[in-house]
């Protein structure tokens, strides 16, 4: 949040990076609607996204990974998501082999969040 509130001219100057980062700030602040403006307008204006930019959600007093508690829900599609209880939102699973846990649902995990392009996915690590 910082680096889009000390340059303003962001906006006119990488504006990818300005709507990227200010949806992940909004996302701290647990303002989860203007996020999702944020994610709409980069899909919708920007048709070639480096889809290897990649944030991890940073505990701010560690400075490590934050870890959440989840619980596994499906989505109207019958996909399967996770409801992270603190943020009270859900999110779809990031891209991974999870075989070896059970995704019943309901069942609880621990999960850690990643900021994409498209979007906050989760991923389970315990």
């Amino acid at each position: 949040f910082q680096l889009i509130q000390g340059n303003k001219d962001i906006e006119q100057q990488d504006p990818i990076r300005f709507h990227y980062y200010t949806y992940i700030a909004e996302a701290y602040n647990k303002n989860f609607q203007y996020s999702k403006e944020h994610i709409y307008t980069l899909k919708n204006k920007f048709y070639y996204l480096n889809p290897k930019l990649c944030e991890t959600w940073i505990d701010n007093e560690t400075r490590e990974p934050r870890i959440f508690d989840a619980v596994i829900t499906e989505s109207r599609n019958h996909k399967i998501r996770v409801r992270v209880i603190d943020l009270q939102q859900e999110f779809n699973l990031r891209k991974s082999n999870y075989d070896m846990f059970d995704l019943s649902i309901s069942s609880h995990h621990q999960v850690t969040l990643h900021f994409f392009l498209t979007g906050i996915r989760a991923e389970i690590i315990t």
